[in-house]
Formats: structure tokens, C-alpha cells, sequence
């Protein structure tokens, strides 16, 4: 399915009496809105089956980076970077954990170990987290490893609707799906109370 064929299906699925135009500019957003709940949907199940991974297949990036800053332990994530789905450094796979547990086991200068659990030493586990830093967004990681040396980043990144339509990166399906979310956004915008007070003031 192209992109102007998506429009069209936007359209019949609108397709109601008294219901608003919308321009294919504003339909890119509420299409861009909907891949990014489909994205986020399928992200929180991606290790429960094979369904959830087939869904983000067309948002899977692997990259291999060279460490920078090492004293920090961290690198520049990609401008393209959603979700982390795994991270690997000197032969480790390394937990995903979220910027605040990272914290609290870590500390923020990947300095200061600490463990709350005796039962669970996490002093030698690798951790890895995505954190902003003055508006760079980073993936961090402990234990750190030598400058210079490589480590592989699996992540999902951001797709142009030209990507996932005209050049159907996106399975048939899963298209039909983020067509019935943007659908369903757009239907709730024109019953919303504000899209009616937007009509009455423009009558």
C-alpha cells in the first residue's frame, strides 16, 4: 500500500455524513501519531513472542559504535533511536534497565556501585540505560570497557511514512493496522468537545 493510498483508505474508513476534510498534511500527523502508539505497543511485548518481534521488524537497527568518553562509560545514541532492545560490549550482553534504577545502582558518574539487595549482587552485572545529558542523548553502560573498542547497539529507530508505505517496509498488515489507530485518532478529534467549539467559532 502506497502512501496515497493510504490517504484514500483514510477517507472511505472516515467516510460519514457532515464529517471534516482532512488534508493529507494533517493526515501525516495523525499517521505519524499512530505509528508511534503501534511502535510503543509492540516494544513492551517484543520478548513475549514472535508476533510482537515481526511487528518491529521494519524498525529494527543494528549498528556497531566505538566507545567515546570512556571515562563516563557511554555513547551517542542515533538521531533515528525510539527504544533499546539490546546492548553489547566485551563479549557481555548487558541489561536494559530504566535511567533511574541505572542511577540508583550506578550512580550517575558510573562510579559509585551500590547494591540495596545482599541476595542480588549487582556490582558485576553490565547495565546499560539511555539518558539525556544537556540535550545529547546518550546510551550508558557499566562496566565500561577501553577506548576504541566496539560495541553493538540493537535498537528501534524512527521510519518516514514514505519508508513504511511507498516503500513497504511495513508489512501489509501491520499498514492496515496503523491505518485503523490514525482511524480511530482522528475519529476521537472531530467528537471532542474542543473540535466543536473549533466548528461553532468558525461558523
Amino acid at each position: 500500500m502506497t502512501l496515497s493510498q493510504a490517504y484514500t483508505h483514510l477517507d472511505l474508513l472516515l467516510d460519514k455524513a457532515d464529517q471534516p476534510y482532512f488534508t493529507n498534511s494533517e493526515k501525516d500527523i495523525f499517521l505519524q501519531l499512530a505509528v508511534t502508539e503501534f511502535v510503543n505497543k509492540y516494544y513492551r511485548g517484543y520478548g513475549l513472542n514472535q508476533e510482537y518481534r515481526d511487528g518491529l521488524s521494519a524498525f529494527e537497527r543494528n549498528i556497531t559504535k566505538t566507545t567515546t568518553n570512556v571515562s563516563n562509560g557511554r555513547v551517542i545514541a542515533e538521531d533515528d533511536y525510539i527504544h533499546l532492545i539490546s546492548f553489547e560490549a566485551n563479549g557481555s550482553d548487558y541489561k536494559i534497565v530504566s535511567a533511574s534504577d541505572y542511577v540508583n545502582i550506578v550512580g550517575h558518574d558510573n562510579l559509585n556501585i551500590i547494591s540495596k539487595d545482599p541476595f542480588h549482587d549487582t556490582k558485576n552485572e553490565p547495565l546499560a540505560t539511555v539518558i539525556r545529558e544537556n540535550d545529547v542523548l546518550y546510551i550508558k553502560f557499566h562496566p565500561f570497557i577501553s577506548s576504541g573498542e566496539d560495541v553493538y547497539v540493537h535498537y528501534i529507530r524512527q521510519r518516514t511514512l514514505t519508508d513504511l508505505f511507498d516503500n513497504s517496509a511495513l508489512a501489509l498488515k501491520d499498514q492496515h493496522q496503523v491505518l485503523k489507530i490514525a482511524t480511530r485518532m482522528l475519529t476521537a478529534n472531530i467528537e471532542s468537545s474542543n473540535y466543536e467549539v473549533q466548528v461553532k467559532e468558525t461558523e
